[in-house]
Formats: C-alpha cells, structure tokens, sequence
C-alpha cells in the first residue's frame, strides 16, 4: 500500500513551530502548561514514527523485525497517549484533577492498559504483529485501543458538561470540536488507510489548543510584565490539590493613590514597574505576581525563601526612597502572610485573606504587616455578604434615612438635620455605615445609593411637614465618587425638581478628599449654587489642605469634626487648636457647625467661642423621620 506521508511532514512542521512560540513566550510552568507540551512532543515523536514505519513496513524483509517492532511502539504509544494526555489535560483546566478520584482511575487505568498492550505485543501479537511473509498485520485487540479512546472522550464530554460554568464558551466550543475532529479522522483513516491524517489533525487542534484554552495573555499583566491574579490561583490551586504547604507574601505601598492623584498616571505606572522589577530580580519571575494596583504577591512553595527573608527585604526596599524627577517620596508598605496549611483551604480563600488584610487591616496594624488567619477569613467573608445585602437593598430599594436634628444657637431651635443612611438585615441587625459606606464606594454601588437618599430626603420634604416645623434645609452626604461624576448636578436637581422641593432645602456635605478631582467637582458646585441649593464642607479638620479648599470653594458651612472636639475637652493644646481654628473660620465668614456635642459644657464652651450650629448625643442620636418628626414637634414648641 502506497502511504501519503506529506500530512505527517505538515504535522511535524506544525508541532516544531508551536514548541518553539511556545519556549520563546515566557509561560508560568502550571501543570496544564506541562501536558501541552507533553501533548506536542507525543504529536511530534508519533508523527516523525509514523513516516519511519512507512518505510521500515514497506521494506519489512530487509529491516530487522525488532527494529520494525520498536518504530511501530514508539509511534503507537506516542499517539495513543495523547488522547489520555488531552483527558488530564481537561480536567487540569477545570480544576478537578485532583479531587476528581473517579477522573483518576479513568486517567491511569486507560495509560496502563494502553502501555502494557502497546509495549507487550511483540510477544503477545495483541495490537500489531507481522505474518510470515513480514507483512504487518492488527492483532485481535486493535480494537481495544479504539474503545480506551471513545471511553476517554465521553469522559471528556461529561467532565465539560458538568463544569462547563468553570469554563468559557469558546474553551467549550474548541474541546467539543476536538473530540468531532479527532473521531472524525479516525473515521477517514478507516475507509481510506494510506491517508496518513491522523497526526496532522492532531497538530490543526493544538493550533486550537494554543489560542483558545492556552489563552496566554490571560495569565499575564501587560504593565507589570509578571503573572497575574489568575495565574496566582491555578498555582495555588494545584498546590492545595498537592497539599503541598506554601507562603504567599502580599504587598501594596499605602501612598500609592495618593501618587495617580498629585503625581499621575504615568508617576503610578512608574511605581508598578519598578516594584516589578525588583521583585522579579530578587527572588524570580516564577514566584512574582501583580495583583491589582500596586499590590504584588510573591510565592514561596519551596526552601529557597522564607517569608521572613522576603517581610525583611521589602522593609529595606520601601525605606530607599522612590524618586519622580526632582522629587522624592518614601512609601510605607503594608505587607500580608497567608500560610498553607494553616487556615486557608482554597485558592479563593487566599485571594480573599490577602485583599481584606492589606485593605482593612494592615493600615491599623503597627509596622503595616499581618499574618492572615481565620479572623481575616471571616471577616472577608461578612464583608461579602454585605455586599450582596447592599445589592438586595438598592433593588428593593430597603435602605433607610435616619435624621439627627442640628441645633441653631442664634434661634435657640432645630434649623435643620443631617440625613443618615442605614442598613439592616435579617442576619446581621443594624450594619453600620462605617462598615458598608466604604464598600460601596470600592464597588461603585455608592452612586446608586447616594441617589437613594436624595430620593428618600426630597420625598420627605415633600410633604412640607418638617418644613412647618422649622427645618429650612436638610443636609446631604455626597460621596467622593458621588463627586467625582460629571453628570452629578444634573442628576441632583432632577430628582429635586421630580419631587417638586425647593433646591434650598438641600445642604450637600462633602469631605476633604472629595477635592482630590477639583474640576469635576467646581462644575458640580456651580452648577447646584445656581439653582439654590449650598455646600458645607463635612468632617473639618481630617484631612489635606483645608484651608486652601475653604478659600477657593464656595462653602457655606464648615462642620468641624467630632474627634477634633473630644481632643480638646481632654487636652490643653487641642482646646487651643479649636478655638483658633473656630476664630480663624469666623473670620472666613463661615457657618459652624460642631459634630459630636454629648454634654451641657460642650455646648457652654462652643457657644462662647462663637459657633453656630451644634449636633450630637445631646441633642439627638439619628431617629427614623416619624420620630425625628415628633422630636421636632416637642422641641420647637418650647425654647431649647
């Protein structure tokens, strides 16, 4: 029989070019990495095999029968072990190779039976064996190698279908068209045998393979140019499957947003390359990924490092000064440990220690490095179900505004009252807005929910009853991210205007750092000063350059922040900073408002200094509105 070898040549073309685009790219070796090459050499050997056996069958009465056995093995061996090759391969991809015991069994029961087989028949004839006349002939179990390949690929196609949620419709379209390529071929080859086909499909799919699952770029930060999130978890992953202990060692500089605000973009992008470059050098491409940010991780999953070593390393690098052009700024860093096996279980469960230690615990930690544990766990796992409990509520629209009156000096009455969101649910009670507002604004659900309360302030008013009761306005908090919209004044006077309320009936309040994006926000200000409605700058006295954003933006009232008073009852030279800091707002021409009043000489003291608003316990705790209404009409009856 006349064989075409040219498939076979196309093959091995193929298969050469893919190993070498392959070595060339610099790839995190997971374990998938390594069946695919595994899979490629198995193609490449089996096809360079398969020209051999062309020649050494064609002149059998001259080729030693052993050598004519051993070119005929290789080939087998090599091109059925792909097919179990490919299974692991799948259920690598989805993670279940190592959970999934039956998946096991299937894997390595269908390897030995194909090598024992395969390796055996020289002397058995089972497979392949030559006649008498040297021709080459199938034994009676040829058929077996058939069934161990259809068992695999229903197996593939189960696996698929029962995790298809752990993959992406183009990775499930391409394993689907495998499985129809390869039977189809094998349907070919047949019906027609001297169609050598076989192994030139085989090398068209891992064509497929390198675009589609491969998926390269998927594991990689372009701006860091080392391994990102998803690759951090298909390692930790395999090593959990391993139950082999590692370290993963997190950083983030805490001053890394403060350098995209003041020194920009380019300045940040400055910052992730020359942490990645660092890292990389010190302790290996291999174990260095870029998280998000400016947050990096490094994994220690053998003896070379210790998390001591690397904790210690990264003190001296952020003590060097970062240099930008002529300025220098020295970062302090916030550093996370998370061990294996210590607590963590799953790959995500190390994602989530890592973000909510750098984020909410480390800056409260002295010297900025934690050791994540299960109370890191636990509270990340609260801090989503929150999330999904702020979902719940925008949706049904559940959240709740709360009211605590502002005392007026000069009328000795209830002026007006700051509106406060609050949150509760069947699991946890009340949750409190230090907890959730935070969140809201990381997740971007902070613009739905700011427009929540508008809603909920103006339909309040609405009913004038508050206004009859002598509130002349309401004060709103705006978020920095609130501020930081540029449609921000047009949605605000469209829902005031909806309610049919007069645009002076809402104070909006924001903070220091709402300045950050000045632009955006003088816009915004001019645009609401317009039509009525005034600003107080909230929480005075807690953040950067006050007094330059008290001079340029037009705020009518300063509320100077509760800690800034309870400093100076307990202390000379706070008392001292408050009194100065009320004469020099006065002096400014400014409302003031005082946060935090709890007590009869509180109020002495602020009201001889001359300030003209006071809110606190004293008063009132916020109070849902039919009792901040009551309130109202029991206090403004009577002089306070």
């Amino acid at each position: 029989m006349d064989y075409l070898i040219e498939y076979n040549i196309a093959a091995i073309c193929l298969s050469v070019l893919l190993l070498f685009l392959y070595f060339v790219r610099y790839n995190y070796q997971i374990f998938s990495n390594w069946l695919y090459v595994a899979m490629l050499g198995c193609n490449l050997i089996a096809s360079v095999a398969d020209i051999c056996t062309v020649y050494t069958i064609h002149y059998a009465q001259s080729v030693p029968l052993a050598v004519n056995y051993f070119v005929n093995i290789v080939y087998l061996l090599a091109y059925n072990s792909i097919a179990v090759l490919f299974f692991i391969y799948v259920l690598d991809l989805v993670h279940i190779l190592h959970s999934f015991k039956k998946g096991r069994i299937i894997a390595c029961a269908s390897a030995i039976a194909v090598i024992a087989l395969i390796s055996t028949t020289p002397f058995t004839g089972w497979i392949i064996f030559f006649d008498e006349n040297m021709n080459y002939r199938h034994g009676p179990l040829w058929p077996v190698l058939y069934a161990i390949a259809v068992v695999l690929v229903i197996s593939v196609l189960v696996v698929v279908t029962k995790n298809r949620s752990k993959l992406s419709k183009y990775q499930r379209i391409a394993i689907c068209s495998f499985v129809v390529a390869i039977s189809a071929t094998v349907v070919i080859q047949i019906f027609f045998p001297n169609y050598l086909i076989n192994n030139y499909a085989c090398a068209l799919f891992m064509v497929f393979i390198s675009v589609s699952l491969q998926n390269y770029d998927s594991y990689l930060d372009p701006r860091s140019n080392c391994f990102n999130t998803t690759a951090l978890l298909n390692v930790v992953n395999r090593l959990i499957g391993k139950k082999k202990p590692f370290t993963v060692v997190a950083v983030v500089p805490d001053d890394f947003k403060y350098i995209n605000q003041f020194l920009g973009t380019k300045a940040g992008d400055t910052t992730i390359s020359r942490m990645a470059l660092y890292l990389t050098n010190r302790f290996g491409q291999k174990r260095v990924f870029h998280l998000s940010g400016c947050r990096f991780a490094v994994l220690l999953d053998d003896n070379k490092f210790n998390f001591e070593t690397v904790v210690s390393d990264l003190r001296y690098y952020f003590d060097l000064p970062f240099k930008f052009g002529s300025m220098e700024m020295t970062l302090k860093p916030y550093i996370c440990v998370v061990n294996y096996p210590d607590f963590v279980a799953t790959a995500e469960d190390v994602r989530d220690a890592i973000e909510y230690s750098l984020t909410d615990i480390a800056p409260k930690q002295e010297g900025g490095v934690v050791m994540a544990s299960t109370v890191s766990l636990d509270a990340k796992r609260r801090e989503s179900k929150i999330i999904h409990i702020m979902k719940n509520a925008i949706a049904e629209e559940s959240f709740e505004v709360y009211y605590q009156p502002i005392y007026c000096v000069e009328t000795k009455s209830f002026i007006s009252a700051e509106a406060l969101l609050r949150l509760k649910s069947e699991e946890f009670g009340f949750i409190g807005p230090d907890e959730f507002i935070p969140l809201a604004e990381r997740t971007g659900m902070i613009v739905e929910i700011g427009e929540i309360v508008v809603h909920k302030v103006c339909e309040f008013l609405k009913s004038n009853e508050a206004t009859k009761l002598g509130i002349e306005y309401v004060e709103v908090n705006l978020s920095v991210v609130q501020c930081m919209q540029d449609n921000l004044a047009e949605r605000m006077i469209s829902i005031m205007r909806n309610y049919s309320i007069s645009t002076n009936q809402i104070n909006f309040e924001i903070t220091e750092t709402a300045t950050a994006n000045d632009d955006a926000l003088r816009s915004n200000m001019k645009q609401l000063i317009d039509v009525g409605s005034s600003f107080s700058m909230d929480d005075y006295g807690t953040g950067f350059s006050t007094a330059t954003y008290l001079i340029s933006l037009p705020m009518d009232i300063v509320k100077i922040d509760k800690s800034i008073l309870w400093s100076a009852m307990k202390n000379e030279e706070a008392f001292t900073i408050l009194n100065h800091t009320v004469q020099m707002l006065k002096a400014l021409k400014k409302k003031i408002v005082v946060e935090g009043v709890e007590t009869q000489e509180m109020a002495d003291i602020l009201t001889e200094m001359g300030c003209d608003y006071f809110q606190g316990y004293f008063y009132s705790k916020p109070i849902p509105p039919d009792q901040f209404l009551q309130f109202m009409r029991e206090k403004n009856s009577v002089s306070v």
